[in-house]
């Protein structure tokens, strides 16, 4: 798709979509909310009103009981089922949208109160048998009939709570993943796809690289046109050369493996079998680890790779002050190179730098086609590696003179 009114319309209905989406999300929650908090308070109401049947058992059997207060008790008896009705009334709306209707609770609770005030007029006209007949016979079984219709209620709304809970959960589930949906396909129309006919783009180095890479259009052939030339096929060393991006990921390969090699050297004496590595990540013809000696004062090869032990040895020690590659990169903390000459390889020399200051130096010798940036980064990588297996340098601390008495 490339027309922009057309990209400009799929992102819209795109956002549309989405925000609709969002907007049922938060509309879903805000009345699963209010659900939980009706069902909460419904369930509430039927636990109140348990508490309040077991308190009204207690004070009809207060009626029959020998010495108690029978005005007391009927008016508390009157003033418990008032409570329970009201609260089976509050809870009445939850349970009824639930599927369970407390009407047949409400009939109990009248019911029962009749049956309390024939309680209440025996036990006043000396009938304590009769009263106790209706207490512990008729008003129990619907005292015990009232619980398990609020138990029922309050097990019907907690189904019906959860089963809207999951539903609202799937509603969700289903909206994010249409959302996602929706924004892939957006994506896949909004990448602008060629006309039919039309030649895919090409990036603009590729294109100047074919552009000087074709040949001159021929003039005018001194041969007769009627006779046909073949031209020559070309050959490799007149096809132009294409350059090609350096392959990186062999070389950060083997960088990576030798500095894993490096961090396990516990010893500097079991660096000497890694420095052939060395050598070769660099592309050098050899190399020397500088280190300091003479207390501090100049740098002396403790590890050198490429070279014979004559050459070692005539080698000797290099001071700090000294006008040469090595001196000038311990002195300045910085590497220093030396680009290739036609009668010598380029140099480079990194110093080790330590926590408390630079303690050497690494030297390479590079070959003639050597790239002097790549070993400069490489070998800057390996001597902060080698950092941590030759301490910095220790200050040199002046004796005071004895004192004369």
């Amino acid at each position: 798709m490339r027309r922009l009114p057309a990209r400009l319309f799929v992102l819209l209905l795109t956002t549309a979509l989405t925000a609709g989406a969002v907007w049922r999300v938060t509309t879903n929650e805000q009345a699963r909310g209010r659900a939980r908090m009706s069902s909460q308070h419904a369930d509430a109401m039927a636990t109140e009103v348990t508490w309040l049947l077991a308190d009204l058992r207690a004070s009809l059997h207060a009626y029959v009981a020998p010495g108690q207060s029978e005005s007391f008790w009927a008016a508390r008896a009157a003033d418990l089922l008032d409570q329970v009705r009201s609260r089976l009334r509050e809870a009445d709306a939850v349970s009824t949208a639930a599927g369970y209707s407390l009407a047949t609770a409400l009939d109990g609770v009248d019911r029962l109160a009749a049956s309390a005030r024939r309680a209440q007029d025996y036990a006043r006209t000396g009938q304590p048998l009769a009263a106790g007949d209706i207490v512990f016979v008729e008003a129990r079984d619907l005292i015990d009939g009232l619980t398990r219709e609020v138990s029922a209620a309050r097990q019907s709304m907690a189904r019906a709570t959860s089963a809207r809970e999951a539903g609202m959960a799937n509603e969700q589930s289903l909206l994010a993943g249409a959302v996602i949906a929706v924004w892939i396909v957006a994506m896949i129309l909004l990448v602008p796809v060629p006309r039919a006919g039309e030649p895919a783009p090409v990036p603009a180095r590729a294109a100047l690289s074919i552009a000087d890479a074709a040949p001159a259009a021929p003039g005018p052939s001194p041969v007769s046109s009627a006779v046909e030339v073949e031209a020559p096929a070309p050959t490799p060393e007149a096809m132009p050369e294409v350059q090609r991006a350096p392959e990186t990921t062999p070389v950060l390969g083997d960088l990576a493996s030798l500095c894993g090699g490096l961090s396990r050297v516990s010893d500097a004496g079991d660096l000497e079998p890694l420095l052939e590595r060395i050598t070769t990540l660099l592309d050098a013809k050899g190399l020397v680890v500088w280190l300091l000696a003479d207390h501090g004062r100049a740098l002396a090869p403790a590890f050198a790779y490429g070279y014979d032990a004559n050459v070692m040895a005539r080698m000797g020690g290099v001071a700090l002050s000294a006008d040469n590659l090595t001196a000038a990169a311990f002195r300045s903390g910085a590497p220093a190179t030396s680009p290739a000459t036609p009668d010598r390889a380029a140099a480079v020399a990194v110093p080790i730098v330590t926590a408390s200051g630079p303690s050497g130096v690494l030297a390479a010798e590079l070959r003639q086609d050597s790239a002097l940036d790549r070993a400069v980064a490489l070998a800057a990588v390996v001597a902060a590696q080698m950092a941590n297996l030759f301490p910095g340098p220790e200050p040199l601390t002046e004796r005071a003179a004895p004192c004369e008495e």
